[in-house]
């Protein structure tokens, strides 16, 4: 199809000079740019002195927004999409208008450039050869509980983005879902309070405080073990052992390993309360 092209631009996700030679050029060329918040795309156009126009796309406005840019392609408008910083469509607006421009036919290119999520895996310690990029996990409990349990089982790290206002709570649920495993939170990355916190959930929650509760967060989630008789019988007993200190009843732990290891409730049950008269 004939017309315009529709760009897809990761902007620094910190600092500035983390932007390419190459997304400069493409947004210099730009006719429209559609950014999540106009307000801070507008620092970066000016400190590169780039003149193209702007126009608003969030998560509120992004269906209303399709036919006005699919109108803009069809008139032979080259234009960019940008995120606050990174990369968009990774948990952020873009989906829903990229998706409709490649069905009507347009072209659309994507540069490569500024992400936390390959930075952090790197700075996290784990093995970087395999890893699930999760993003943000359900707000809802019930259902972030799921996911907590689902993610608990990849032999791989996983990466999760989280506020500055829940990143406690969310270290709190895997503790209690998952046990004392270890992670790794990357704050600030690329920024001048940059910083890394490695080790098990109980060490790095102790680190955070109201002083550095700020900024954006990546949590790592490392790997489980992976799972062999012995391996599984020595989770199962650290597991109990750990529910056992935080104070949960019987009943608790015993639908907590029943669930996580696919035991029966009643083998469960002989297994704790044999624990307990250890104890």
């Amino acid at each position: 199809m004939n017309g315009g092209k529709l760009y897809i631009v990761p902007t620094p996700i910190g600092n500035l000079s983390d932007i390419t030679i190459r997304a400069l050029d493409v947004l210099k060329k730009t006719n429209i740019i559609i950014a999540e918040d106009t307000r801070i795309t507008k620092k970066l156009l000016n400190h590169y002195q780039i003149k193209s126009e702007l126009i608003s796309y969030h998560k509120f406005n992004e269906s209303k927004r399709v036919n006005f840019i699919l109108d803009l392609l069809k008139s032979g408008k080259i234009i960019s999409l940008v995120s606050d910083a990174g990369t968009p469509l990774l948990s952020d607006p873009g989906f829903v208008i990229v998706k409709e421009v490649i069905k009507q036919g347009f072209n659309v290119e994507a540069l490569p450039g500024p992400s936390s999520i390959l930075p952090s895996l790197i700075l996290s310690g784990f093995n970087p050869e395999r890893f699930l990029f999760y993003g943000f996990l359900n707000k809802k409990s019930s259902i972030r509980n799921k996911e907590i349990k689902e993610i608990g089982k990849i032999p791989y790290p996983v990466i999760l983005f989280e506020s500055p206002l829940r990143i406690m709570i969310l270290l709190e649920e895997i503790l209690n879902i998952l046990g004392d495993r270890e992670v790794a939170i990357i704050k600030e990355l690329t920024k001048i309070y940059e910083s890394v916190m490695r080790g098990k959930i109980s060490e790095v929650s102790s680190l955070l405080n109201k002083e550095n509760l700020k900024g954006e967060f990546v949590l790592i989630l490392g790997p489980c073990k992976e799972i062999t008789a012995d391996t599984k019988s020595e989770e199962l007993n650290e597991k109990i052992n750990f529910y056992l200190k935080t104070g949960k009843t019987k009943k608790e732990i015993v639908g907590i390993i029943s669930d996580e290891f696919g035991i029966k409730r009643n083998d469960a049950y002989k297994i704790v309360h044999n624990k307990q008269e250890v104890h």
